[in-house]
């Protein structure tokens, strides 16, 4: 009886690299089937160290995203404190050209307006001073650029801002944290 070599390729996927196992058995003519048939090999220990090292694989990325997470609030942090700094310094140059008063509070549209565009000194439309902001910063810890005015300390929390009327202060308000800078 003559015999034949029929291999069969096993595929597998392992940490995203393509591994080829091949088995090579010699066998009797009469058994191999035509068209050829493709089997898969299994080996327990081989998918055992698989799962393992995807399992370690999927711990890595998991500390990567704890680590990009941490980045990219410490970002959103130094974003915020700069973006309250620009502003608080534009609404003090304000207050400066316009005789210690403080851009219209009647509404977060009219106050951005008062900073971002051209002004008198009276606060109107004008000429004379401004723009001092292109645009109202977002508070990148809750997208948000609109203003909120009070006589005390907001505890909402549901604008990108807040200007204390009493103090002539803008804060943060999206969290007590960010609202005490």
């Amino acid at each position: 009886m003559k015999n034949n070599i029929a291999v069969w390729f096993v595929v597998g996927f392992l940490a995203g690299a393509a591994t080829i196992f091949a088995a090579i058995s010699i066998v009797p003519s009469s058994a191999i089937a035509f068209p050829t048939e493709v089997r898969l090999v299994t080996n327990p220990q081989l998918e055992a160290e698989q799962v393992r090292l995807l399992r370690n694989f999927s711990d890595a990325i998991d500390s990567m995203k704890e680590q990009f997470t941490e980045a990219s609030d410490d970002a959103d942090e130094s974003m915020l404190q700069s973006d309250l700094q620009t502003v608080r310094s534009q609404i003090e140059l304000y207050k400066v050209q316009h005789l210690d008063a403080v851009p219209d509070t009647s509404t977060s549209a009219a106050f951005v307006t008062c900073l971002t565009a051209q002004t008198n000194q009276a606060g109107g439309t004008g000429t004379d001073y401004g723009p001092y902001l292109q645009k109202m910063p977002t508070n990148p810890f809750n997208n948000k650029s609109d203003i909120k005015f009070g006589d005390v300390p907001s505890t909402t929390f549901d604008s990108g801002w807040y200007f204390d009327k009493v103090l002539k202060k803008l804060a943060p308000n999206d969290n007590a944290t960010h609202a005490a800078l």
